[in-house]
């Protein structure tokens, strides 16, 4: 039976999955090490480990769970796997499991993430208006990013601070 705190924890991970498609092309911190890439995959992991952990307790809460299954989640489970044993057998395991700073893309942990992120978005989503409403989503953060870029390339805004 759903309670207005289960209905919560729904909204929840639906908003968190949101924000990470929305502020992604938008996202970084100028105080940082990598400006750019970092910041947007830690974005990525905090969305998608707190929306997870909302699902995952909205689950535990109702006593029940609910899968829905796409002819990906095979083939993306394999590959996880596959990443996890090379990570487990490489020679560094550290840089396998958690990369490093010049290549962040290429390691277990942001796999898992986004496999993670694939299985909560078929999970929220359910139907083809879901589905265009996070499409309508990126589109509108990618476009407010191309704005901010052609703006600062052509000189029409300048801002006062150092890092923008």
């Amino acid at each position: 039976m759903e309670t207005s705190f289960t209905l919560f924890l729904k909204r929840v991970t639906s908003a968190l999955l949101y924000i990470a498609v929305f502020l992604t092309p938008l996202f970084f911190l100028p105080f940082t090490v990598e400006t750019i890439e970092l910041n947007k995959y830690f974005l990525i992991y905090i969305c998608v480990f707190l929306s997870f952990l909302a699902w995952i307790s909205r689950g535990v809460i109702l006593k029940t769970f609910v899968f829905k299954r796409t002819p990906l989640d095979i083939p993306l489970i394999v590959l996880w796997g596959v990443v996890l044993l090379t990570s487990i057998i490489s020679q560094d395991r550290y840089v396998s499991f958690f990369g490093d700073f010049t290549l962040t893309s290429l390691n277990f942990l942001n796999v898992t993430a986004f496999v993670i992120f694939y299985f909560l978005l078929v999970q929220e989503v359910g139907h083809i208006k879901g589905v265009l409403n996070f499409i309508q989503t990126f589109f509108i953060s990618g476009f407010v990013a191309a704005l901010f870029f052609i703006s600062r390339a052509s000189g029409l805004w300048t801002a006062t601070y150092g890092f923008l």
